[in-house]
């Protein structure tokens, strides 16, 4: 058989300073300002320069350029009419064109819209009005055309105001813009706090873990059977818990020194994390005691898992410098009655493993003379 070897420490994972960690995401957050920055003001200029295109196509009469007022991330809201009036100067010229003016979607003031209209009626090819409170522009044009009759046409520019959600979702450039920044950040942010986790996850388990076993420590232990009692109580269920105690370790520790010694309970810790079912509670609580928590077995159940580990633990030999160490195990099961605490069901499966210690040892022991549990 092989020889055991020492488990090798843990090497420490590498750890980022707050003073790095501080300068590393002031760079990363400045570079992402200025690559977001550039190409919005891309993405804005490119918008303008295609309304600003649509507005002087209008004013030009120029045919073919779509207005963009129902676009959802527009920035400018252009909106063009057109209408012919009589020749003037007609009585009605100036209500004419004001009644014109003031129908949706122009939403301008009446003063604004008479303005306009009177320079028209007097013979004015072109006049523009602000909006009030500065929110736009309107631009009135008279083109001839025929005898009778003027081509009037209205351009109106307002301020579009588009909200954020709608340009977002309308404009798949600036959507996909949105979540490479969000994925970026995360990616950065991730790698960023995880050494931090893994050494936080690494104290914690060092905390409340036997760092020679590899099971939990007798506190842990003692917390994690109290929650499963609890738990217990509240559904109904059972458990049972074995007392479990090697054999003679003393003399192990004499013949072949307390190295030997640590292997075997680091072999007997492996060995137990691997035969129990996730959800059991196996803790270190002596120097070569042990217990598990079985949650939902009854005690004859228990005592037949408990004789299998007993089979396996004797079959198992330990090579420590060339001598095999053969190791047996002595085992006290109890199970969990309606009148038990923690203490009381332990103290129970200690007394069952004196009893099995004091048959000779190597033996598993789950009734008594005393006290018949489940």
């Amino acid at each position: 058989m092989p020889e055991l070897k020492s488990k090798s420490p843990r090497k420490p994972e590498p750890r980022i300073g707050p003073f790095h960690a501080g300068v590393a995401s002031a760079l990363f957050g400045f570079a992402l300002a200025i690559i977001s920055l550039q190409i919005m003001l891309g993405l804005l200029h490119a918008q303008l320069r295609t309304e600003v295109s649509v507005l002087a196509h209008a004013l030009e009469g120029r045919p073919g350029i779509a207005p963009l007022a129902r676009s959802p991330h527009s920035l400018l809201n252009i909106v063009q009419a057109k209408t012919e009036i009589a020749r003037p100067p007609t009585d009605n010229c100036i209500d004419e064109v004001t009644g014109w003016l003031g129908l949706p979607p122009r939403h301008s003031t009446e003063a604004t819209d008479r303005m306009l209209a009177s320079a028209v009626c007097q013979g004015a090819d072109f006049k523009a009005a602000a909006l009030p409170a500065g929110e736009g522009l309107t631009i009135l044009l008279a083109k001839d055309a025929g005898s009778q009759t003027v081509r009037l046409e209205a351009v109106t520019m307002r301020h579009a105001a588009p909200r954020g959600i709608d340009v977002l979702l309308s404009d798949r450039s600036i959507l996909a813009l949105a979540v490479g920044i969000a994925f970026s950040a995360g990616i950065f942010g991730y790698f960023l706090r995880r050494n931090h986790y893994l050494a936080y996850v690494d104290v914690r388990d060092r905390a409340f873990t036997d760092e020679l076993s590899g099971v939990l420590r007798r506190e842990q232990f003692l917390a994690n059977v109290q929650q499963t009692v609890t738990s217990l109580r509240e559904q109904g269920g059972t458990a049972s818990v074995l007392a479990i105690d090697l054999d003679h370790f003393k003399s192990i520790n004499d013949r072949f020194g307390h190295a030997a010694g640590d292997e075997v309970i680091r072999g007997f810790g492996r060995l137990l994390s691997t035969a129990v079912r996730d959800g059991d509670v196996v803790g270190r609580v002596g120097g070569e005691e042990f217990m598990i928590m079985l949650p939902n077995l009854p005690k004859y159940i228990a005592a037949e898992v408990a004789d299998r580990l007993r089979k396996q633990m004797a079959a198992h030999a330990y090579c420590f410098d060339g001598n095999d160490i053969f190791v047996t195990m002595s085992t006290g099961v109890a199970s969990l009655m309606s009148s038990d605490d923690v203490a009381s069901l332990m103290d129970r499966a200690d007394r069952r493993l004196y009893i099995a210690k004091s048959r000779g040892r190597n033996a598993v022991v789950w009734e008594d003379d005393d006290n018949h549990d489940y």
